[in-house]
């Protein structure tokens, strides 16, 4: 098996035990450059709808299709200008956060596209690993993302038993160590990057791959194991961090869960609304190599010592699910501040998930009507720049809601929004919140319902997007007329 590493981005090349994996290039053509910066424009401008919807003729619509298809068309060279954008902006962040994570794109229909892989419920589609860069200052504004990588899972020649499965470099750790090669790469030196992982990065080869090469990184640990302590005995994890006093305690409010919206694929039951109270401990253990996985990983360290924070919840309300988490850490923790700070970062990751949600949602990924795994994934390329912005617009909403609406809109944008609006009126002055809520207004948004959701808030989005550039049109043509 073959990495390659192409400016910041590293591709899998061969096949791993039924996960196809494709080598990308570059192109240098000005026609081809010039068509992406045309089609980032129409989907900039219209992200939500179709392709057929976001051109004016028949002959765009098959330029479209034929750049997407074009085989030296890969979504490494369509996102080079982007992760050239973020590794500029990093340069002046003393330090910033990346959230690694994976997500599963799936296509419904039921002619079978060609190239796309099964999922883990059936039907079409592949998986997508995302690290996303955002600011380590508390407000956790997405900087856009340093590295994609893409996984297509067919079904192997014949089942694999459990020492072949578990040697097997596809298992689940192999994309975490690749993506944080992969931004380290692009960011060469420009800031450091704390690495944020959720549990299924919860292995020692990717715990001891992070330490060796000195990367700064969270990672939530899912599951018990045995530790030694200071002075060299053996005990279980929990145990390990039993009978530490708590450091600091805070009171966080928990949002209710619904057994309807739990996702089987992870361990979230579901709750009430509630303030929890909870505990924050922390501690340095060893963690022995464990005895089987790849044979290789004999090469890695036979002791590893990591930070531990546990954060827990020691008295919940009856019936409650307590809350738990155990973060792995190079961070140190000798301090309250330093402790309290992992926590903050670790819970920065839920960005990610938010990014996912645009992708899907903001920009309707997945009801694309195209025929092929090449197609798409050159599509989603195109989207990420685009998907990034919308998160950023909400994002400033929510952090900075009282600057001025000018920040994340052009006066004419902020002109038609006024004109259009009538359920909520922009002030003479409009801040960043009034701009948000007098958009989400457009798609159907209540201002007693809360903050407005991504398909509420893409509908008002796309309203006031059509309407701004009918009006530079007509701007446009009175100028030419007089």
């Amino acid at each position: 098996m073959v990495i390659h590493a192409m400016d910041g981005f590293l591709r899998f090349g061969g096949t791993l035990g039924g996960m196809e994996t494709r080598e990308a290039g570059a192109f240098n053509d000005r026609r081809l450059e010039r068509r992406l910066d045309w089609l980032r424009e129409r989907i900039g401008r219209n992200p939500g709808v179709g392709f057929p919807q976001m051109v004016e003729t028949d002959s765009d619509l098959e330029a479209v299709y034929r750049f997407l298809r074009n085989p030296r068309v890969t979504e490494r060279a369509i996102l080079d200008d982007h992760t050239g954008d973020v590794r500029e902006k990093v340069v002046s962040e003393p330090q910033i956060l990346v959230a690694h994570d994976t997500t599963e794109f799936a296509f419904g229909g039921e002619s079978k596209r060609s190239g796309l892989g099964r999922l883990r419920a059936g039907g079409q589609g592949f998986f997508a690993h995302f690290s996303l860069a955002m600011r380590a200052d508390g407000s956790r504004r997405p900087l856009g993302v340093l590295a994609l990588q893409t996984q297509f899972r067919h079904a192997p020649a014949r089942r694999l038993t459990n020492k072949e499965s578990r040697a097997n470099p596809q298992r689940r750790t192999f994309k975490w160590g690749i993506g944080v090669s992969a931004v380290e790469k692009v960011l060469n030196g420009a800031t450091s990057a704390i690495h944020l992982m959720d549990r299924e990065a919860d292995a020692y080869e990717v715990l001891a791959g992070l330490g060796q090469k000195g990367h700064r990184f969270v990672v939530r640990v899912r599951q018990e194991r045995l530790v030694r302590d200071e002075a060299g005995k053996s005990k279980l994890l929990l145990d390990a961090l039993d009978g530490l006093a708590s450091v600091l305690v805070r009171e966080v409010p928990l949002t209710a869960r619904s057994p309807k919206r739990i996702n089987p694929k992870h361990c979230h039951p579901p709750r009430r609304e509630r303030l929890a109270s909870l505990h924050f401990r922390a501690r340095t253990v060893i963690l022995p190599r464990p005895p089987y996985g790849d044979p290789a990983n004999k090469a890695l360290p036979a002791t590893l010592a990591v930070n531990i924070v546990h954060v827990f919840e020691p008295m919940p309300p009856s019936g409650e699910p307590p809350i738990e988490w155990l973060l792995a850490t190079s961070e140190p923790v000798d301090t309250v501040e330093q402790v309290e700070r992992v926590v903050d970062w670790y819970r920065a990751r839920w960005v990610i998930e938010e990014y996912f949600k645009v992708l899907k949602t903001g920009c309707a990924y997945e009801k694309r009507q195209l025929e092929s795994s090449h197609a798409l994934v050159n599509a989603l390329a195109v989207m990420v720049p685009v998907a990034v912005e919308l998160l950023t617009l909400r994002t400033d909403a929510r952090q900075t809601p009282d600057a001025a609406a000018s920040t994340i809109l052009s006066s004419t944008q902020i002109d038609v929004l006024r004109v259009m609006q009538r359920r909520h009126p922009l002030p003479l002055k409009p801040t960043v919140r009034d701009a948000l809520l007098a958009i989400a207004a457009m798609g159907g948004h209540l201002k007693n319902n809360g903050d407005p959701g991504w398909q509420t808030l893409w509908r008002g989005f796309e309203k006031l997007l059509i309407a701004d550039a009918a009006w530079s049109a007509a701007l446009l043509t009175r100028s030419d007329q007089s």
